[in-house]
């Protein structure tokens, strides 16, 4: 198995990564399940800091490009050059994160309720983006 790192495009790792971001920010607002996720996890949005939401969202995009950029890196190891293989490899990492997040979830008492929005956000998501890299790589 070989990652050869000039075959991977850079410009469809941004591309995924600003999908992933989108979607987390569909996922986490009012319209879907924003309300929940607060309710479960004790933040009031009337009293979050702006700036801190800031620095949260530009560290969120940080970690989601190196994400991305693993995800790229399974799909051309696995030569998934196809939208459903890029997807199935997206699905198999997003299970991965979603059971790694069960595991701490038990340890931490927290609620099914809040391991489903946590844990379906990146399965969904890497599932998109990944049939985006393996469609356009």
């Amino acid at each position: 198995m070989e990652i050869h790192f000039g075959q991977i495009n850079y410009l469809t790792v941004i591309a995924a990564m600003i999908t992933h971001q989108v979607i987390g920010a569909l996922w986490y607002s009012p319209l879907l399940f924003g309300k929940h996720w607060a309710n479960e996890v004790n933040i009031d949005f009337s009293k979050v800091n702006k700036t801190e939401a800031q620095k949260g969202f530009l560290y969120s995009a940080l970690l989601s490009i190196i994400g991305m950029l693993l995800i790229a890196m399974l799909i051309d190891a696995s030569r998934a050059y196809t939208f459903f293989y890029g997807a199935l490899i997206g699905l198999i990492s997003g299970v991965i994160v979603a059971i790694m997040t069960g595991i701490n979830y038990i340890y931490e008492s927290r609620s099914v309720k809040l391991f489903l929005i946590t844990s379906l956000y990146p399965v969904l998501s890497f599932i998109i983006s990944g049939g985006i890299i393996g469609l356009w790589q």
